[in-house]
């Protein structure tokens, strides 16, 4: 059985600003989609001029309500990852399947990984591009929820940095 240590995190103000790192390229793209909505929509538009076509202004507003409900998620992510790390314990996970999925350009793979708290299995899903069966990672996971964990070798090195047992 592995052994779980307790994760500390320093500082809570330098991890939540390593996790949400990238968001000014997300409030700059929103902010492209309302100056877009308000050009589309103006009686006279300046740069988006579609000739009135309907079908077209309301595929611009579906990609920007999924453009919106990505940035729902991907909060919802970044939030999830911060509540792990600060009330979190490490341990050793293996990856116990894996499956590649190719595109034209790249492939990744999908990896589970399998790991023991309290003599109870749980699991985690994570792209990894070179892990194979049996390859053994560090899991950090929610002290009082175990199945909510993730991976440690994914995260990023920033936030890997402020990270200690």
């Amino acid at each position: 059985m592995a052994k779980i240590k307790k994760v500390f995190i320093e500082d809570e103000k330098k991890l939540r600003k390593a996790v949400h790192r990238d968001n000014y390229i997300y409030i700059i793209l929103l902010l492209i989609c309302v100056v877009i909505n308000i050009d589309m929509f103006s009686p006279s538009p300046r740069w988006i001029t579609l000739g009135g076509s309907t079908s077209v202004k309301i595929v611009i507003i579906a990609f920007q309500i999924l453009f919106i409900i990505s940035l729902f998620f991907w909060y919802k992510k970044k939030k999830k990852i911060i509540a792990i790390l600060l009330n979190g314990e490490k341990t050793k996970g293996k990856i116990t399947d894996s499956v590649s999925l190719r595109s034209n350009s790249s492939h990744i793979n999908i990896c589970v990984f399998t790991y023991i708290v309290n003599d109870k299995e749980y699991t985690v899903s994570s792209k990894d591009k070179y892990g194979d069966k049996g390859d053994k990672y560090t899991i950090i996971f929610e002290t009082n929820n175990p199945e909510n964990s993730i991976v440690y070798e994914h995260l990023k090195n920033n936030v890997q940095q402020l990270i200690s047992y």
